[in-house]
C-alpha cells in the first residue's frame, strides 16, 4: 500500500489569501434542549492579498518530527519542506506538472526517464546543485528503508548519462514515476551537508540541505520554526512574497 502522508503542497510564497465568507446562523434558533442556540455572526476576516510582506505567522496542527524526508514526512514536516526544498519537477498552481531542477523529463521508452538537470541553481550553502548532487539523492531516496522508497520500486538503475543528464531505468512501465519526483521522492539534497551533520540532519539547529525559494534560519522545539527568502533563488519566476514565515 502506498503513503497517506503525501499531500500536495505548494509554497507560501506564491499563494494569494483569499477572503472567506460563511454563511450565519439565523437568530433565534432553538437547541435540542430547548435553549436559545449561539448566535454567531459570520463574514470575510481576512483581507485580500495586496501586496508583499515582511512576516506571516503560519498555524500548523502539530511540530515537525524531521526536516528529513528519507526518515519520515508528515504533514507539518511536508508543509515546511515544500517551500525549503527543491524537486525534480514541481507541481503548478493548476495542479499540472512542471520542470524543477530537471528543466525537462522524457521517457524515451518504456523503462527509460531521461532528466535533463538544470544547471546555475544553488544550495543554501552557495554551493551549486549538481548533476551527480541529483544522482546521490535519488540513490538515498531509493535505499531500503527509506520514507521513499516505494516511489522508486520500479527503478532499476540511476545513472549519470552525460554532463546535465541522468537516465533512470526501471524494470516496467510506471505511470506514477515522473509524478512522484514533484513530491519528497523528487528532492535533491545536498550531499556534503548531509554527510557532515550525520545522524544530527533534519533536527532542530541541523543545517540546510536544500535549494528552495526558503531556507529554515531557526527551530526552537517545542515552540516555533522560521524560515526566510533565500536571496540566491535560481527561479526568477517564483515571487516569494513574504519575506519571512513563522510557523
Amino acid at each position: 500500500m502506498k503513503k497517506q502522508h503525501h499531500p500536495i503542497t505548494v509554497t507560501i510564497g506564491v499563494l494569494a489569501a483569499s477572503a472567506f465568507v460563511l454563511a450565519g446562523c439565523s437568530s433565534g434558533s432553538k437547541g435540542e434542549d430547548g435553549d436559545a442556540a449561539l448566535d454567531v455572526p459570520f463574514g470575510a476576516t481576512t483581507p485580500a492579498a495586496s501586496g508583499p510582506l515582511e512576516s506571516v505567522t503560519w498555524m500548523l496542527g502539530g511540530e515537525p518530527t524531521t526536516l528529513d524526508a528519507d526518515i519520515d514526512a508528515t504533514t507539518a514536516d511536508d508543509t515546511v519542506l515544500a517551500n525549503v526544498c527543491d524537486r525534480l519537477m514541481q507541481v503548478q498552481p493548476d495542479l499540472t506538472l512542471g520542470p524543477g531542477l530537471a528543466s525537462d523529463a522524457e521517457w524515451t521508452d518504456d523503462t527509460h526517464l531521461v532528466f535533463t538537470i538544470r544547471q546555475g541553481a544553488l544550495f543554501h550553502d552557495g554551493s551549486p546543485v549538481s548533476t551527480a548532487d541529483v544522482v546521490w539523492s535519488m540513490q538515498r531516496h531509493s535505499e531500503d528503508g527509506a520514507a521513499e522508497s516505494d516511489e522508486y520500486r520500479n527503478v532499476v538503475s540511476i545513472e549519470q548519462t552525460g554532463a546535465d543528464q541522468i537516465t533512470v531505468t526501471t524494470s516496467q512501465p510506471d505511470a506514477i514515476l515522473l509524478q512522484a519526483m514533484a513530491g519528497d521522492g523528487g528532492i535533491v539534497w545536498n550531499p556534503r551537508v548531509i554527510e557532515a551533520e550525520g545522524e544530527d540532519f533534519g533536527s532542530p539547529g541541523s543545517a540546510s540541505a536544500c535549494s528552495g525559494p526558503y531556507q529554515v534560519t531557526s527551530w526552537d522545539a517545542g515552540s516555533q520554526l522560521t524560515i526566510t527568502r533565500f536571496p540566491d533563488y535560481w527561479d526568477s519566476d517564483v515571487d516569494a512574497l513574504t519575506d519571512e514565515v513563522v510557523f
